[in-house]
């Protein structure tokens, strides 16, 4: 397996750069506005650069340094849960980011609902921006928690791309096993299909049934920030199986 390096755009909590950390990659930067969250990448990433507008930063600086570029572009617009006016001005961002740094392998994560805005045609939009920049992009990837076994839905869309002429000569990479990594083998398959759900775990609330309270030691200055930030998180075993896959390519 390739030791890549890892770079994340619209960070949050820094589930991609936990899977990254996972896998034995360096982080090179982190762009992320929110105060909290800030604070959390500041205690567990110390070694990333950090930036706090994406609208303000220049990633020209780390042209040639990044293999892996990830960001989870804000996606009220698309949510099925949102009002649904439609804004690529962030997506632009992350664009213009890619372009900037060439990273040999982007991934980029969004809500379900970015598959039906205006029947599909602004997923296509977006897939069209990333082979214009140079990029082969995979067919998208719906993959809820639950693929990663978790006892609840929160399904995700995933796009991954991989810049053209890029791809680093085999004999530089650690051979792949005999029985190939299943995360490597769902990527080149990238078969847009649901993965099987448990049936009595359609979501969160189906699950809990009823609130169990929150932890005695949640700081109560800062809950209302830790929830907000979590609940725009992915989890970071889905995001850990498609980075690893990545790095047997």
């Amino acid at each position: 397996m390739k030791l890549l390096t890892h770079a994340s755009l619209f960070t949050g909590l820094g589930a991609f750069d936990l899977a990254a950390e996972w896998l034995g990659w360096p982080t090179i930067f982190q762009v992320e506005q929110n105060p909290f969250c800030l604070s959390v990448l500041a205690r567990h990433f110390p070694y990333a650069h950090r930036h706090p507008d994406i609208r303000t930063f220049d990633a020209t600086p780390y042209a040639g340094t990044v293999d892996v570029l990830t960001g989870g572009f804000p996606c009220q617009s698309f949510s099925l849960a949102g009002k649904g006016a439609m804004d690529l001005t962030l997506w632009r961002q992350m664009l213009r980011c890619v372009v900037e740094c060439r990273p040999a392998w982007v991934v980029a994560e969004n809500v379900r609902g970015l598959l039906a805005r205006s029947h599909g045609l602004v997923l296509e939009e977006i897939c069209a921006d990333l082979e214009a920049a140079g990029y082969s992009v995979f067919p998208p990837l719906l993959l809820p928690a639950a693929a990663a076994d978790a006892d609840h839905r929160r399904e995700r869309l995933w796009l991954v791309a991989h810049a053209r002429g890029q791809r680093q000569p085999q004999q530089h990479a650690t051979p792949v096993p005999e029985e190939p990594d299943p995360g490597s083998v769902l990527l080149h398959s990238l078969v847009p299909a649901q993965p099987q759900l448990r049936p009595r775990y359609a979501s969160l609330r189906e699950v809990l049934r009823e609130a169990d309270g929150l932890p005695e030691g949640l700081d109560p200055t800062t809950r209302n920030a830790a929830l907000h930030a979590l609940g725009n998180s992915i989890h970071p075993i889905v995001a850990f199986n498609l980075l690893r896959c990545i790095a047997y390519v």
